[in-house]
């Protein structure tokens, strides 16, 4: 028999940092979801699939003149994506689903309209940090930590009478200064409250 407590669905944020941020403290559980202080920006309100993490290893066999089958397998590859639809389509959208866009802002003056402009095209890819903060199966936090990642999906921006959000996909990056096994992302779960 399952445990239904272990069928996670509700609502998330999902935030952006620069490489390096300072991660909030896990043990802040009293309303169940955690709010990053910092410079921690929340990407705003996300469409489905809400946060889809995938992991893809590349696992290679290992033969022997001794079995016909398979002895070992090597890990020598892995890769992880993680991907949410933007609901929100201002320019703070497009900047975290873009990795290469560049922003400018232009004020209003006398003959001029206040202007936020995006430019795509030769620009410099960014690394960012991205953390996720939904609930638990114990009802508490769970924090999803990607340490380096690069906004990597195919953007298609669609204008019609239907309402249609961003897709953004990010590419994690290893994180070498982390501990094996740990170097592209970390995944905590808050299973109960601190003792004092």
């Amino acid at each position: 028999m399952g445990t239904l407590a272990n069928l996670l669905a509700g609502p998330g944020m999902l935030y952006v940092a620069p490489v390096g941020e300072s991660l909030p403290e896990l043990n802040d559980i009293d309303s169940g979801i955690i709010t990053p202080a910092g410079n921690w920006s929340a990407l705003g309100y996300r469409t489905e699939p809400g946060l889809l993490m995938e992991y893809n290893p590349g696992l290679e066999k290992v033969m022997v003149e001794e079995a016909t089958g398979p002895v070992k397998m090597n890990l020598h590859e892995e890769e992880v994506l993680l991907s949410s639809g933007l609901a929100e389509r201002d320019m703070q959208a497009y900047n975290d689903a873009i990795s290469a866009l560049t922003t400018s802002q232009t004020a209003a003056g006398a003959s001029q309209s206040a202007q936020d402009i995006f430019s795509l095209g030769g620009g410099t890819v960014r690394e960012v940090q991205l953390l996720f903060i939904g609930k638990s199966p114990e009802g508490y936090s769970r924090a999803i930590v990607a340490w380096k990642a690069v906004a990597q999906g195919k953007i298609s921006d669609k204008y019609s009478k239907k309402f249609a959000g961003i897709n953004a996909q990010w590419m994690v990056l290893s994180d070498p200064s982390k501990s094996a096994g740990q170097q592209l992302l970390k995944v905590i779960d808050i299973t109960g409250v601190p003792t004092s």
